[in-house]
Order: C-alpha cells, then structure tokens, then sequence
C-alpha cells in the first residue's frame, strides 16, 4: 500500500509515518507541505493521502504550503484522511469556516461522541481521544459531501467524511497514547483505503 504524508511541520507528523507504516507494512513518502509536486501527485495519487497536524491557520498560504492547491487537482477517488489541522484543511476546502474553538484544548482526553460510521467501527461513541487544538471546523458551513460524523461534549466537530468518497478526518490525535482506541480508528483508516 503507497502512502503519502503531507508534513505541516508537527512533531505528530512522525508519529502517523510509524502508526501507518506499521498498518500498511511499508513506510509512507512524507512531503513538506510547502514542496509538494501537486500534478505529479495527482497524475498518480497515493493509495492513501494523509494530511498531518501543524500549526496555524489552513487557510494561511504560510500553514498550509501548498495542500489546499493539491487538494483541488486531486481526483475524487482519491482517498484522504486528516489529522487536527489535517482536517481543518479539508474544511476549508470543503468551502467551510475554521473558527475559534470553545477554548484552546493541548494534551487533554475528551469523550467523543460519533454517529457509528465505519471510520469508527470497533470504537464506542464517548471513548475518549487527545486532543491538542484551538481551532475546529463549522459543521454547519460545509458543502455536501461533506458532514460531521462525531463531536466534542460542547457538539464542537470532531471528524468530518465525504458522503460518495473515501474521505475522512478526524480534530483529535488517533496516533497519541492518550486516544487508547486511537490505534483501531487508524486500522480501520487503512481498511476503508484498500477498499476504495
């Protein structure tokens, strides 16, 4: 399985290379953000696209490099998954708002409640997950196909897909120690890839 990570510059980032090299049995490609070879990459996108956390703003060229214009050229089919900033970007691109969380969250366990999509099967709704944000989608700003599929306790997004499209995202950290049901979510990622 061939997996491309787009690097935002987190130290998460190389937390996701090894949770997903492990699944996959082969080590992913890992490309800054700022550096990505946008046509060649969507003449012959990966088997799984993942977006990394990173700081700042996705709709600051700066933050988000060059992924949003990636994002753009990528054909339908091709199937994604975002982590925290990961799947701010992917809200942006959506054509949604990324907004001002209830309050900065860094290194703290929440209950996450989701609506039992397959991203989440084998995970119980209110298993806690790490997170590490201030900034959260708005859910009500998103353009079809794409909706939350999980919250936070204060109904802040948690995980977006795209209905028709193997695409995912989750705010939270699946690749923490503090997500102890982070590593199921992660397999079931790759497993939903490989089907589509």
């Amino acid at each position: 399985m061939r997996i491309l990570v787009v690097d935002h510059q987190d130290s998460f980032t190389w937390n996701l290379v090894h949770a997903f090299g492990a699944l996959a049995a082969s080590e992913p490609e890992v490309v800054d953000s700022r550096a990505i070879d946008v046509a060649g990459v969507a003449a012959r996108p990966p088997d799984l696209l993942v977006l990394s956390p990173g700081p700042g703003h996705p709709a600051d060229p700066a933050a988000s490099g060059r992924t949003l214009e990636l994002l753009r050229a990528l054909p339908p089919s091709a199937p994604l998954f975002g982590v925290c900033f990961g799947l701010e970007l992917l809200a942006v691109h959506a054509g949604g708002r990324v907004v001002a969380a209830h309050e900065p969250v860094h290194g703290k366990p929440v209950a996450v409640r989701h609506d039992g999509h397959a991203l989440f099967e084998g995970v119980a709704s209110g298993t806690p997950m790490m997170r590490y944000h201030s900034l959260v989608a708005d859910g009500a700003t998103l353009r079809a196909p794409w909706r939350p599929i999980a919250w936070s306790p204060r109904d802040e997004v948690m995980a977006l897909a795209a209905d028709g499209r193997p695409a995912w995202a989750v705010q939270f950290h699946p690749e923490s120690i503090g997500s102890p049901d982070g590593p199921r979510l992660l397999e079931n990622v790759v497993r939903l890839a490989r089907r589509a």
